[in-house]
């Protein structure tokens, strides 16, 4: 399984775009600190909104599965809420659609 490199976060007035530019978006779920996790298998990017409506992180996937990012969540953060099946479907679905 591929590894996240973690680095620091960079934030600013306007990152709110980051997750407004994210191509239909779905959110896999929140975490243990209370974050929602969007992504976008479009853009191949999560974004992660704090609580306050903030942005947390921006990853990008690049050829990384969403699976690892998950993973890597779960190893750090743990998930309260965990919607990914539910997401994939509706990813898969759209795609078949497309």
């Amino acid at each position: 399984m591929s590894t996240i490199e973690t680095r620091p976060l960079k934030r600013s007035h306007d990152s709110r775009d980051a997750l407004e530019a994210l191509d239909r978006p779905h959110v896999v779920g929140t975490d243990a600190a209370g974050c929602v996790h969007h992504h976008s298998p479009y853009d191949a990017r999560v974004v992660v909104v704090d609580p306050d409506g903030s942005i947390a992180r921006v990853e990008e996937l690049g050829d990384r599965k969403l699976a690892t990012w998950i993973a890597f969540v779960d190893d750090t953060r743990g998930w309260a809420d965990l919607q990914y099946r539910e997401t994939y479907a509706e990813i898969l679905h759209e795609a078949i659609d497309a």
